[in-house]
């Protein structure tokens, strides 16, 4: 697949269960402030 746009619902979840499993490892592991999530769809966001 080549972007959000392309995912299925299903693979979605499974995404974002994953993102949510490593900030967590991560908030216990390093203690950060803070953690930045956020997809780049298409070219213009970075995407290539």
């Amino acid at each position: 697949m080549r972007d959000v746009w392309e995912i299925s619902a299903a693979t979605h979840g499974e995404v974002a269960n994953m993102v949510r499993r490593v900030a967590a490892l991560l908030k216990t592991t390093l203690a950060p402030d803070g953690v930045n999530v956020k997809p780049n769809t298409g070219e213009a966001a970075g995407q290539y």
